[in-house]
């Protein structure tokens, strides 16, 4: 019986130190990504901000896809299924409470774009 109590708490001291993957949702356009890292003007991570776009697609840039990411409590959140070639520019805008910012993607330059955001 001391053996399984043993393994038990070992699995309740190691869950904790797996890295859970950071919330992301898909375009579902390509192959290309946008990883972020969110930031108060402390350094300290922001827990909810808020990762907003809008991607236009297909013929005259008709389709228009919405898509919106909140930070898990590290400010981190993800936008997979990115288009390689979008057919107009594409601007991330990151908020939480009164702050905000904003940055361009640009596949052409990295496909699988990192951006450390701080909000201030």
């Amino acid at each position: 019986m001391g053996g399984m109590r043993t393994l038990i708490l070992l699995f309740a001291l190691a869950t904790p130190l797996l890295a859970a993957d950071p919330p992301k949702i898909s375009a579902d356009l390509g192959s290309c990504s946008a990883d972020f890292h969110v930031t108060d003007a402390g350094g300290k991570p922001v827990y909810n901000a808020r990762v907003h776009t809008l991607i236009r697609s297909g013929a005259f840039a008709i389709r228009k896809l919405d898509l919106e990411v909140s930070t898990d409590s590290d400010g981190r959140a993800s936008i997979i299924g990115l288009p390689e070639v979008p057919k107009r520019p594409i601007t991330f805008e990151i908020s939480s409470a009164s702050k905000a910012s904003s940055v361009a993607f640009e596949p052409d330059k990295q496909c699988r774009a990192k951006y450390e955001v701080s909000l201030k």
